[in-house]
Protein backbone atom coordinates (compact mmCIF):
# COMPACT_ATOMS: atom_id res chain seq x y z
CA UNK A 1 0.00 0.00 0.00
CA UNK A 2 1.39 3.49 -1.01
CA UNK A 3 0.62 6.31 1.77
CA UNK A 4 -0.47 9.73 0.23
CA UNK A 5 -1.68 13.19 1.61
CA UNK A 6 -4.90 14.58 -0.32
CA UNK A 7 -3.81 12.06 -3.25
CA UNK A 8 -0.66 13.02 -3.97
CA UNK A 9 2.74 11.71 -2.89
CA UNK A 10 4.35 12.29 0.29
CA UNK A 11 7.48 11.38 2.96
CA UNK A 12 5.38 7.77 3.66
CA UNK A 13 5.24 7.15 0.36
CA UNK A 14 8.61 7.50 -0.36
CA UNK A 15 9.34 5.16 2.56
CA UNK A 16 7.18 2.68 1.20
CA UNK A 17 8.84 2.45 -1.86
CA UNK A 18 12.70 3.22 -1.08
CA UNK A 19 12.42 1.73 2.71
CA UNK A 20 14.74 -1.50 2.28
CA UNK A 21 16.37 -0.11 -0.33
CA UNK A 22 19.86 0.70 1.08
CA UNK A 23 22.07 3.47 0.92
CA UNK A 24 24.83 1.98 -1.28
CA UNK A 25 21.55 1.27 -3.93
CA UNK A 26 20.57 4.65 -3.42
CA UNK A 27 22.42 7.46 -2.35
CA UNK A 28 21.46 9.72 0.63
CA UNK A 29 19.47 12.82 -0.75
CA UNK A 30 17.05 15.45 0.29
CA UNK A 31 14.32 13.62 0.87
CA UNK A 32 15.90 10.98 3.36
CA UNK A 33 17.25 14.35 4.79
CA UNK A 34 13.91 15.26 5.40
CA UNK A 35 12.36 12.26 6.67
CA UNK A 36 15.41 12.28 9.56
CA UNK A 37 14.34 16.00 10.24
CA UNK A 38 10.75 14.59 10.26
CA UNK A 39 11.85 11.67 12.54
CA UNK A 40 13.55 14.05 14.82
CA UNK A 41 9.75 15.48 16.41
CA UNK A 42 9.52 11.89 17.92
CA UNK A 43 10.04 12.38 21.76
CA UNK A 44 12.75 10.07 22.89
CA UNK A 45 12.64 11.11 26.41
CA UNK A 46 11.34 7.20 28.39
CA UNK A 47 13.39 5.17 25.88
CA UNK A 48 16.74 3.58 25.95
CA UNK A 49 18.26 5.41 23.08
CA UNK A 50 21.97 5.63 22.86
CA UNK A 51 23.56 2.97 20.27
CA UNK A 52 20.18 0.93 19.62
CA UNK A 53 18.93 1.13 16.36
CA UNK A 54 14.65 2.32 15.67
CA UNK A 55 14.13 -1.24 15.31
CA UNK A 56 15.72 -2.75 18.23
CA UNK A 57 13.38 0.27 19.89
CA UNK A 58 10.45 -1.17 17.64
CA UNK A 59 10.43 -4.05 19.18
CA UNK A 60 11.72 -4.24 22.58
CA UNK A 61 10.08 -1.01 24.30
CA UNK A 62 7.13 0.85 24.36
CA UNK A 63 7.17 3.58 22.49
CA UNK A 64 3.63 5.39 22.63
CA UNK A 65 5.57 8.11 24.48
CA UNK A 66 7.26 9.22 21.12
CA UNK A 67 3.87 10.87 19.91
CA UNK A 68 3.38 13.00 22.48
CA UNK A 69 3.21 16.13 19.91
CA UNK A 70 -0.56 16.46 18.92
CA UNK A 71 0.08 18.30 15.41
CA UNK A 72 2.14 15.31 14.14
CA UNK A 73 1.09 12.60 16.06
CA UNK A 74 -0.99 10.35 13.89
CA UNK A 75 1.69 11.11 11.14
CA UNK A 76 4.34 10.07 13.17
CA UNK A 77 3.29 7.03 13.85
CA UNK A 78 3.34 5.81 10.48
CA UNK A 79 6.79 7.50 10.07
CA UNK A 80 7.90 5.48 12.77
CA UNK A 81 6.34 2.46 12.08
CA UNK A 82 8.06 2.33 7.91
CA UNK A 83 11.43 3.80 8.98
CA UNK A 84 11.73 1.18 12.36
CA UNK A 85 10.91 -1.72 10.32
CA UNK A 86 12.51 -0.82 7.01
CA UNK A 87 15.83 -1.65 6.39
CA UNK A 88 16.97 1.79 5.04
CA UNK A 89 16.82 3.38 7.94
CA UNK A 90 15.63 0.78 10.27
CA UNK A 91 19.35 -0.45 11.35
CA UNK A 92 21.02 2.69 11.48
CA UNK A 93 22.32 3.59 14.94
CA UNK A 94 20.67 6.19 17.07
CA UNK A 95 23.12 8.49 19.37
CA UNK A 96 23.40 10.94 21.61
CA UNK A 97 19.42 12.34 22.40
CA UNK A 98 19.02 15.36 24.18
CA UNK A 99 15.69 17.17 24.97
CA UNK A 100 15.63 20.40 27.26
CA UNK A 101 12.77 22.73 28.08
CA UNK A 102 13.01 25.88 30.08
CA UNK A 103 10.28 27.94 30.74
CA UNK A 104 12.44 30.46 32.78
CA UNK A 105 15.28 30.65 30.57
CA UNK A 106 13.20 30.74 27.11
CA UNK A 107 14.69 27.96 25.42
CA UNK A 108 13.37 24.51 23.62
CA UNK A 109 16.55 22.12 22.20
CA UNK A 110 15.95 18.68 21.31
CA UNK A 111 18.26 16.92 18.75
CA UNK A 112 19.66 13.03 17.95
CA UNK A 113 22.19 11.81 15.78
CA UNK A 114 21.93 8.70 13.40
CA UNK A 115 24.83 7.00 12.06
CA UNK A 116 24.45 7.01 8.30
CA UNK A 117 27.10 4.73 7.76
CA UNK A 118 30.48 3.65 9.34
CA UNK A 119 32.38 6.99 8.83
CA UNK A 120 29.03 9.12 8.11
CA UNK A 121 26.75 10.85 10.54
CA UNK A 122 23.35 12.86 10.79
CA UNK A 123 23.29 15.70 13.74
CA UNK A 124 19.30 16.25 13.36
CA UNK A 125 17.87 19.48 15.45
CA UNK A 126 13.75 19.53 16.22
CA UNK A 127 11.88 21.90 15.24
CA UNK A 128 8.86 24.08 17.12
CA UNK A 129 6.54 21.99 18.59
CA UNK A 130 3.60 22.12 20.08
CA UNK A 131 4.86 24.56 23.21
CA UNK A 132 4.66 27.92 23.81
CA UNK A 133 8.03 28.05 25.33
CA UNK A 134 8.98 27.01 21.98
CA UNK A 135 7.00 29.74 20.14
CA UNK A 136 8.28 32.27 22.07
CA UNK A 137 11.86 31.37 21.45
CA UNK A 138 10.95 31.38 17.81
CA UNK A 139 10.29 35.16 18.17
CA UNK A 140 13.46 36.08 20.17
CA UNK A 141 15.32 35.38 16.77
CA UNK A 142 14.34 38.86 15.92
CA UNK A 143 16.69 39.95 18.05
CA UNK A 144 20.43 40.84 17.22
CA UNK A 145 22.08 38.41 19.91
CA UNK A 146 21.65 34.24 19.63
CA UNK A 147 18.72 32.72 21.63
CA UNK A 148 19.40 29.75 24.26
CA UNK A 149 18.23 27.16 21.50
CA UNK A 150 20.82 28.02 19.32
CA UNK A 151 23.60 28.20 21.90
CA UNK A 152 22.66 24.79 23.06
CA UNK A 153 22.90 23.89 19.22
CA UNK A 154 26.25 25.13 19.52
CA UNK A 155 27.59 22.98 22.62
CA UNK A 156 25.82 19.60 21.11
CA UNK A 157 27.44 20.21 18.11
CA UNK A 158 30.85 20.67 19.24
CA UNK A 159 30.82 17.59 21.86
CA UNK A 160 28.98 15.50 19.21
CA UNK A 161 31.73 16.13 16.71
CA UNK A 162 34.43 16.09 19.39
CA UNK A 163 33.08 12.46 20.60
CA UNK A 164 32.91 10.92 17.40
CA UNK A 165 36.02 12.36 15.94
CA UNK A 166 38.49 10.76 18.74
CA UNK A 167 37.02 7.25 17.46
CA UNK A 168 36.91 8.13 13.87
CA UNK A 169 39.26 10.53 12.49
CA UNK A 170 37.23 9.83 9.34
CA UNK A 171 34.01 10.80 10.63
CA UNK A 172 32.20 13.56 8.43
CA UNK A 173 28.54 15.22 9.39
CA UNK A 174 25.35 16.32 7.97
CA UNK A 175 23.66 18.78 9.87
CA UNK A 176 19.89 20.01 9.33
CA UNK A 177 16.34 20.25 10.67
CA UNK A 178 13.22 21.80 9.99
CA UNK A 179 11.60 24.61 10.70
CA UNK A 180 13.64 26.46 13.78
CA UNK A 181 15.80 22.88 13.93
CA UNK A 182 16.98 24.15 10.56
CA UNK A 183 17.96 27.84 11.88
CA UNK A 184 19.67 26.03 14.74
CA UNK A 185 21.56 23.38 12.29
CA UNK A 186 23.19 26.52 9.87
CA UNK A 187 23.84 29.02 13.46
CA UNK A 188 25.50 25.90 15.04
CA UNK A 189 27.48 25.07 12.01
CA UNK A 190 28.21 28.92 11.53
CA UNK A 191 30.07 29.14 15.04
CA UNK A 192 32.49 25.84 14.55
CA UNK A 193 35.99 26.57 14.14
CA UNK A 194 37.36 27.00 10.49
CA UNK A 195 39.13 23.27 10.85
CA UNK A 196 35.63 21.60 12.23
CA UNK A 197 33.68 23.32 9.23
CA UNK A 198 35.91 21.40 7.05
CA UNK A 199 34.02 18.09 8.51
CA UNK A 200 30.52 19.00 7.07
CA UNK A 201 29.08 17.29 3.82
CA UNK A 202 25.89 19.69 3.93
CA UNK A 203 23.66 21.86 6.25
CA UNK A 204 19.58 21.40 5.67
CA UNK A 205 17.40 24.15 6.31
CA UNK A 206 13.97 22.45 5.29
CA UNK A 207 11.82 26.01 5.22
CA UNK A 208 13.96 27.30 8.52
CA UNK A 209 14.07 30.64 9.24
CA UNK A 210 17.24 32.62 8.75
CA UNK A 211 19.28 35.36 9.91
CA UNK A 212 19.54 38.69 11.32
CA UNK A 213 22.61 40.36 9.44
CA UNK A 214 24.23 40.97 12.78
CA UNK A 215 24.10 37.38 13.61
CA UNK A 216 25.50 36.05 10.42
CA UNK A 217 28.04 39.04 10.36
CA UNK A 218 29.01 37.83 14.06
CA UNK A 219 29.73 33.80 12.42
CA UNK A 220 31.19 32.22 9.96
CA UNK A 221 27.86 32.29 7.71
CA UNK A 222 30.42 33.07 4.27
CA UNK A 223 32.64 29.67 5.21
CA UNK A 224 29.76 27.68 5.53
CA UNK A 225 27.48 29.23 2.59
CA UNK A 226 27.68 26.63 0.07
CA UNK A 227 27.28 23.83 1.87
CA UNK A 228 23.40 24.88 2.93
CA UNK A 229 20.89 23.31 1.05
CA UNK A 230 17.54 25.33 1.66
CA UNK A 231 14.44 23.54 0.73
CA UNK A 232 11.09 25.50 0.63
CA UNK A 233 7.27 25.35 -0.36
CA UNK A 234 6.47 27.57 -2.92
CA UNK A 235 3.81 29.35 -0.25
CA UNK A 236 6.40 29.95 2.75
CA UNK A 237 6.20 31.80 5.10
CA UNK A 238 8.40 30.82 8.12
CA UNK A 239 10.82 29.97 6.03
CA UNK A 240 11.19 33.58 4.49
CA UNK A 241 11.59 35.20 8.36
CA UNK A 242 14.90 37.10 8.03
CA UNK A 243 15.97 35.25 5.08
CA UNK A 244 17.86 37.50 2.68
CA UNK A 245 18.92 35.08 -0.31
CA UNK A 246 15.47 33.44 -1.19
CA UNK A 247 16.59 33.17 -4.66
CA UNK A 248 18.98 30.28 -3.33
CA UNK A 249 16.70 28.24 -2.10
CA UNK A 250 15.09 25.06 -3.71
CA UNK A 251 11.47 26.07 -4.15
CA UNK A 252 8.58 22.82 -4.22
CA UNK A 253 5.63 21.90 -4.64
CA UNK A 254 2.97 21.14 -1.75
CA UNK A 255 -0.56 19.92 -2.06
CA UNK A 256 -1.76 22.25 0.94
CA UNK A 257 -1.58 25.85 0.31
CA UNK A 258 -0.76 29.17 2.90
CA UNK A 259 0.94 28.61 6.01
CA UNK A 260 0.33 24.66 5.89
CA UNK A 261 2.77 24.51 3.40
CA UNK A 262 5.53 24.57 6.49
CA UNK A 263 4.12 20.82 7.51
CA UNK A 264 6.60 18.69 5.49
CA UNK A 265 3.97 15.84 5.54
CA UNK A 266 2.25 18.34 2.98
CA UNK A 267 5.42 18.47 1.09
CA UNK A 268 5.40 16.84 -2.64
CA UNK A 269 7.33 13.44 -3.59
CA UNK A 270 6.88 11.88 -7.10
CA UNK A 271 9.37 9.18 -7.51
CA UNK A 272 11.59 9.61 -4.75
CA UNK A 273 12.07 13.47 -5.36
CA UNK A 274 10.90 16.49 -4.87
CA UNK A 275 8.90 18.70 -7.24
CA UNK A 276 10.67 21.47 -7.91
CA UNK A 277 8.66 24.52 -9.20
CA UNK A 278 10.52 27.91 -10.68
CA UNK A 279 9.88 30.43 -7.71
CA UNK A 280 8.40 31.69 -4.78
CA UNK A 281 4.81 32.97 -5.04
CA UNK A 282 4.22 36.56 -4.93
CA UNK A 283 2.27 36.45 -2.01
CA UNK A 284 4.95 35.30 0.32
CA UNK A 285 7.80 37.31 -1.84
CA UNK A 286 5.69 40.24 -0.65
CA UNK A 287 5.17 38.67 2.91
CA UNK A 288 9.05 38.61 3.40
CA UNK A 289 9.92 41.38 2.26
CA UNK A 290 7.15 43.58 4.39
CA UNK A 291 7.61 41.59 7.62
CA UNK A 292 11.61 41.59 7.59
CA UNK A 293 11.49 45.29 6.46
CA UNK A 294 9.28 46.01 10.15
CA UNK A 295 11.44 44.22 12.10
CA UNK A 296 14.36 45.48 10.99
CA UNK A 297 12.65 48.31 11.72
CA UNK A 298 12.00 47.85 15.54
CA UNK A 299 14.46 48.56 18.02
CA UNK A 300 15.53 45.40 20.45
CA UNK A 301 13.77 47.14 23.38
CA UNK A 302 10.35 46.84 21.47
CA UNK A 303 10.92 43.25 20.21
CA UNK A 304 11.23 42.10 23.70
CA UNK A 305 8.29 44.33 24.88
CA UNK A 306 6.33 42.48 21.71
CA UNK A 307 7.60 39.41 22.72
CA UNK A 308 7.00 39.66 26.43
CA UNK A 309 3.53 41.57 26.32
CA UNK A 310 2.25 38.56 24.13
CA UNK A 311 3.27 35.29 25.96
CA UNK A 312 2.69 37.26 29.88
CA UNK A 313 -1.31 37.74 28.53
CA UNK A 314 -1.05 33.61 27.29
CA UNK A 315 0.93 32.72 30.27
CA UNK A 316 -2.11 33.97 32.35
CA UNK A 317 -4.39 31.16 31.11
CA UNK A 318 -1.45 29.18 32.50
CA UNK A 319 -1.72 26.70 29.34
CA UNK A 320 1.68 25.34 28.34
CA UNK A 321 0.56 24.67 24.47
CA UNK A 322 -1.33 25.63 21.65
CA UNK A 323 -3.46 22.80 21.50
CA UNK A 324 -4.79 23.65 25.10
CA UNK A 325 -5.60 27.04 24.19
CA UNK A 326 -7.15 25.88 20.92
CA UNK A 327 -9.02 22.80 23.08
CA UNK A 328 -10.22 25.18 25.84
CA UNK A 329 -10.54 28.70 23.67
CA UNK A 330 -14.25 29.59 25.59
CA UNK A 331 -12.45 29.32 28.94
CA UNK A 332 -9.09 31.27 27.95
CA UNK A 333 -10.92 34.23 26.24
CA UNK A 334 -11.90 35.64 29.03
CA UNK A 335 -8.99 35.38 30.70
CA UNK A 336 -6.98 36.83 27.65
CA UNK A 337 -9.58 39.67 27.34
CA UNK A 338 -9.31 40.73 30.42
CA UNK A 339 -5.66 40.84 30.27
CA UNK A 340 -5.89 42.89 27.16
CA UNK A 341 -8.02 45.57 29.03
CA UNK A 342 -5.59 45.61 31.70
CA UNK A 343 -2.91 47.64 29.54
CA UNK A 344 -2.46 51.09 30.57
CA UNK A 345 -2.18 53.90 28.15
CA UNK A 346 1.65 53.53 28.32
CA UNK A 347 1.38 49.90 27.12
CA UNK A 348 -1.24 50.94 23.94
CA UNK A 349 0.66 53.53 23.02
CA UNK A 350 3.72 51.18 22.12
CA UNK A 351 1.66 48.96 20.88
CA UNK A 352 0.35 51.48 18.84
CA UNK A 353 3.67 53.02 17.38
CA UNK A 354 4.47 49.19 16.28
CA UNK A 355 1.30 48.71 14.27
CA UNK A 356 1.63 52.18 12.85
CA UNK A 357 5.19 51.38 11.87
CA UNK A 358 4.25 47.73 10.17
CA UNK A 359 0.95 49.47 8.28
CA UNK A 360 3.50 51.95 7.10
CA UNK A 361 6.00 49.28 5.48
CA UNK A 362 3.07 47.25 4.34
CA UNK A 363 1.84 50.51 2.11
CA UNK A 364 5.59 51.42 0.77
CA UNK A 365 6.35 47.23 0.27
CA UNK A 366 2.41 46.88 -1.72
CA UNK A 367 3.66 50.29 -3.62
CA UNK A 368 6.92 48.92 -4.64
CA UNK A 369 5.59 45.83 -6.02
CA UNK A 370 3.15 47.63 -7.74
CA UNK A 371 5.29 50.04 -9.87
Amino acid sequence: MLYKAGGLENMLTYLTEFGNVGLQERPFGEVDALVLCQFSYLQFGQNRVQGNTSFTIFQEQNTESLFQNPWYADFNRKIWSLFAEGTRFGRMPLLFYEEESDDEQTKQFAAITIQLSEHVYFLIFRGTDDQLIGWKEDLYLGLSRPTRGQLAAVSYTKKVMMELKKKDARAAFYLGGHSKGGNFAVYAAMQLPDEWQEYILQIYSMDGPGFRPEIRAAGGYEAIREKIVKIVPESSIIGLILETEPERSKVIKSHSRGLLQHNPANWIIERGEFVETEKIHLGSRLFQQTFNTWLYSLTEEQILFFVDTLFGVLEKTESKTLSGLQENWQTYVPVIGKECLAFGPEELSRLGNMLRQLLQVLREQHNSFDD
